[in-house]
């Protein structure tokens, strides 16, 4: 392949389980490679000389999506200069060793992704990725990021931060917790684009949240209309019941449940969103694809 296809512009290659010798050597002969998937399984030893490889084509590449990133060296990250999408998954690999972690965490301070306007991270051994955000220049249309443990301090930080610094966001999935409401607030408030909001939440303590709801009442942009609410999410029957009758006057809404625990959300609560869904205020839910 490296003889014969040298002009591939995206190129997706899965189930990569080292420093591949063609590999390497099929990316090192690619003039406009434009688009770069990878994804690895069962490597034992990170990979430097595909990293190095990817280095020397990173300024061309505007998208990049990485699966296992442990798998990988980062060092290539800083040579990204006109990356446009990014997407860092390691929901696969629960298994990380120290020294990943520090190059992981080095790089994610220090790089910049000036025109970078999707960002999706997937339990990233770091808390560093809300820097990116805060040096991407206003640009980001949608985030996704999802860390696999509670840290009520980083969330604090990545939501201060996309109420700072990104204005044009559209569609936002990130981790909660009650402790952070405040800042979800502020997200409301200073992202006028933004359609779609998607929170997860540990919530260990089973706290009753309906001032989330209320949030969404009292400051939600005109644009919004899309919610999904994941995991360990609970609201009072009043609560609930309050959230869509309070929306009669705006557009019509899609709202998702996904439960981590749905022992709380009774038959009063299946109620209420048949009630809403069918007087038109709530347009489309998932609950009742369950």
């Amino acid at each position: 392949m490296a003889q014969i296809c040298q002009t591939i512009e995206v190129l997706n290659l899965w189930y990569c389980n080292g420093d591949i010798t063609g590999l390497i050597e099929l990316i090192k002969v690619q003039q406009n490679l434009r688009s770069l998937f990878l994804h690895f399984k069962n490597v034992n030893d990170q990979c430097s000389q595909l990293s190095n490889i990817i280095e020397t084509k990173a300024s061309k590449l505007n998208k990049l999506i990485i699966k296992s990133v442990n798998s990988i060296s980062p060092k290539f990250l800083s040579s990204l200069i006109n990356l446009q999408y990014l997407e860092l998954d390691n929901d696969d690999d629960e298994y990380v060793i120290y020294n990943q972690i520090i190059d992981w965490d080095y790089y994610l301070s220090i790089i910049s992704f000036p025109n970078i306007q999707y960002l999706k991270i997937i339990h990233l051994p770091s808390f560093n990725d809300y820097l990116l955000i805060e040096k991407s220049r206003g640009n980001l249309i949608e985030i996704n990021i999802r860390h696999r443990y509670k840290n009520i301090a980083y969330t604090e930080k990545l939501i201060n931060t996309i109420a700072r610094c990104c204005p044009k966001i559209e569609r936002l999935t990130i981790d909660v917790e009650p402790e952070n409401l405040d800042g979800i607030k502020e997200i409301l408030l200073n992202c006028s684009q933004l359609i779609e909001i998607d929170l997860s939440t540990k919530n260990d303590d089973q706290m009753i949240c309906d001032r989330l709801l209320k949030i969404f009442i009292d400051v939600s942009p005109n644009n919004l209309y899309k919610f999904s609410l994941c995991d360990f999410w609970i609201f009072s029957v009043g609560g609930f019941n309050s959230f869509f009758e309070n929306w009669k006057d705006k557009s019509p809404m899609e709202f998702n449940l996904y439960f981590g625990d749905e022992t709380w959300f009774t038959k009063e609560y299946e109620m209420i969103l048949r009630k809403y869904l069918a007087n038109g205020i709530i347009e489309k839910t998932n609950y009742f694809d369950y």
